[in-house]
């Protein structure tokens, strides 16, 4: 999906939102909003609003409805970039908290996946 992201969006930047990430062993999930103390962090893309690519990202992070319900929503979110400006995104969060919750307490995936290679 990276591959095909890339032609599709521009890079803004990288940000944080209120949230916990949590490992979910292959993929990460997180839920987003004031109750939670910690902060996710992702990068921020532009993508042309009225591209069908938005579909199949939608299918892709499984915000379809199955059987048991999607795993994922697609939600608003404040993100704080780098340079300190706010912007509204949307996001992926999970529906509800995972069974056995492993929390990443620095809300970066990319570096927690790098110290698990350690």
């Amino acid at each position: 999906m990276a591959r095909r992201l890339a032609p599709q969006a521009k890079l803004i930047g990288t940000g944080t939102a209120r949230g916990t990430l949590y490992d979910l062993g292959t993929y990460p999930g997180a839920m987003f909003g004031p109750e939670h103390h910690g902060e996710v962090v992702g990068d921020v893309f532009a993508l042309n609003a009225g591209d069908n690519f938005l579909g199949e990202l939608d299918a892709y992070e499984g915000t379809a409805e199955t059987e048991d319900g999607a795993m994922y929503e697609k939600i608003p979110v404040e993100v704080r970039l780098d340079g300190g400006r706010t912007v509204p995104a949307m996001t992926y969060a999970l529906r509800q908290p995972p069974p056995r919750p492993k929390p990443i307490r620095a809300g970066d995936w990319m570096a927690h996946l790098r110290s698990r290679r350690l």
